[in-house]
């Protein structure tokens, strides 16, 4: 499961990711960039790296500061069911967190930190001396209230914190407790159905898989049912922001033996899987193609594709199907 807490700041944010660490949680390792003399660098939880530093990780968005990086491996792990971590993000950018969220649904907890405009003023204070820059910094605090106000159907929960008052640390933790309570029976819930393993990303002859990221619920299922039969399947871990995306999608497929499409009109209205058609193409792999829907693909793409096995979502056995027209060597 990944919780990611929008809105944490200061020492709310070092005392976050503390209490989560102590539960059992991983944080979510970032770097960060901030120019000589920017508002933030005395207080950032990270240590401050250099610009080229950022650039080279998988994923990069800017901060009213800077810009912060971090790479994709923790969130894997904690959004396919294998680990537990806790993100904490600038609001200044959310498109990430739509990707995240877009691709992975309910392994992925939104909570929202609101901290009222008296608390966030004392704890600037604390840290920030020059008239102007709290201004801005108070500024930045009721433009994340605002963000939620506009956002909020972005978020699962919302928690509270007070610097003096009911809501203080001591509440803030039950807060966090209920959320981890919650996530955790999720999860479990969720493995039970849609778990599936890494990736295959050895030399071995594997199964290309092609799908929306919106049809998931469904066909989660069915490439966890190949694995535990022993197919080697490699499949898009769903966040494609990274800048070599394209390469390892060509490496891919030019190294499968099959490529298993789930057609539907989610994939249909899909670039990347339009793309991975044209791969597959190139390729000359086995095509095996799924209808989850009467959607088609544009007619180019629809000439290849009703050359080669066909089935319906609904089939009866279907995932024995799949397994029968399946190259044997794909298998353990």
């Amino acid at each position: 499961m990944l919780i990611i807490l929008v809105g944490s700041t200061l020492e709310v944010a070092r005392h976050s990711r503390a209490y989560f660490t102590e539960k059992g949680y991983s944080v979510i390792e970032k770097l960060n960039y901030l120019p000589e003399n920017s508002l933030t660098e005395h207080y950032s939880a990270y240590e401050n790296c250099s610009e080229e530093q950022v650039d080279s990780c998988d994923f990069v968005y800017p901060t009213h500061d800077g810009k912060t990086g971090f790479n994709k491996a923790q969130i894997i792990d904690a959004v396919r069911g294998r680990s537990n971590a806790l993100m904490t993000v600038s609001p200044d950018n959310l498109a990430f967190v739509r990707e995240i969220k877009d691709s992975f649904g309910e392994y992925v907890h939104m909570v929202y930190l609101y901290i009222d405009k008296t608390s966030l003023e004392t704890m600037t204070r604390k840290y920030i001396k020059g008239a102007s820059d709290i201004q801005r910094r108070l500024r930045k605090g009721s433009e994340l209230r605002q963000l939620f106000v506009r956002e909020k159907s972005l978020f699962d929960r919302i928690v509270i914190y007070e610097e003096d008052g009911e809501f203080g640390y001591a509440a803030l933790d039950e807060q966090y407790d209920s959320i981890i309570a919650d996530a955790e029976k999720l999860q479990k819930r969720l493995n039970d159905k849609l778990y599936v393993d890494l990736p295959y990303k050895g030399t071995q002859n594997y199964v290309f898989v092609s799908y929306s990221h919106k049809d998931e619920k469904q066909i989660l299922p069915i490439l966890s049912s190949l694995q535990r039969d022993g197919y080697r399947i490699w499949y898009d871990e769903g966040i494609h922001t990274g800048k070599n995306w394209r390469i390892l999608l060509g490496e891919r497929l030019q190294g499968c033996t099959d490529f298993l499409l789930f057609s539907s009109a989610n994939s249909a209205a899909s670039e990347r899987v339009h793309e991975e058609i044209i791969g597959a193409q190139m390729c000359e792999c086995n095509p095996i193609v799924i209808r989850m829907d009467e959607a088609k693909f544009p007619f180019g793409y629809e000439i290849y594709l009703q050359k080669f096995q066909n089935a319906h979502i609904s089939d009866d056995d279907l995932t024995q199907r799949i397994k029968e027209v399946l190259s044997p060597s794909t298998k353990n």
